[in-house]
């Protein structure tokens, strides 16, 4: 199932007021953000899984994977969930955190949400482009990160499978625990 979203990975941008993960228990990886390319955000889950190109990675102008496709017929100025706007680009990344601040402070929590994540879907989505990201492994990947309450011995093994898998040291690839208490 997952070769139809091969030409995008989704990733998360998070700091002290705005602290939301996808999982509380999962690892995850810090990226290097001069080496990857950002199709576009948003201020919550962007469903990006449902946003699907023909063929995938998009050719056309009209459609972005993980982004908007040519229903959403102003791309991403295009209205969205609750949002002022479908997505946002690149250089609008500041105005989608200030979407997420305004989401977080106004919208009531609902760990039953529409993501079924438990989180209430409080995290913001970043649509990477796959291809860019596969040619620049290893080096786009900093560390691996675990939040406090979740699962370290997991985290080591990813960090150590991915080590292995592009030959490279525990000092080269540091484990990080992430507190998201503030």
């Amino acid at each position: 199932w997952c070769s139809d979203f091969g030409d995008r990975l989704s990733a998360s941008l998070f700091n002290t007021r705005l602290p939301f993960i996808f999982a509380l228990d999962r690892a995850g990886f810090v990226l290097d953000p001069t080496k990857v390319s950002l199709r576009c955000a948003t201020p919550h889950d962007g469903d990006s899984m449902h946003k699907l190109c023909s063929p995938p990675g998009g050719n056309d102008p009209r459609c972005s994977p993980g982004c908007f496709t040519p229903a959403d017929t102003e791309g991403c100025q295009s209205g969205g969930r609750g949002a002022l706007q479908l997505c946002y680009e690149e250089s609008e990344l500041m105005l989608m955190l200030s979407e997420h601040e305004h989401f977080v402070r106004f919208d009531p929590f609902d760990p039953f949400d529409e993501c079924g994540q438990g989180n209430g879907c409080r995290y913001n989505e970043l649509v990477l482009d796959a291809q860019l990201f596969s040619l620049t492994l290893p080096d786009v990947v900093q560390a691996i990160f675990y939040p406090t309450a979740g699962n370290r011995p997991h985290a080591l093994s990813v960090q150590a499978r991915f080590a292995s898998a592009f030959g490279l040291g525990a000092a080269e690839l540091p484990l990080l625990e992430l507190d998201l208490t503030g």
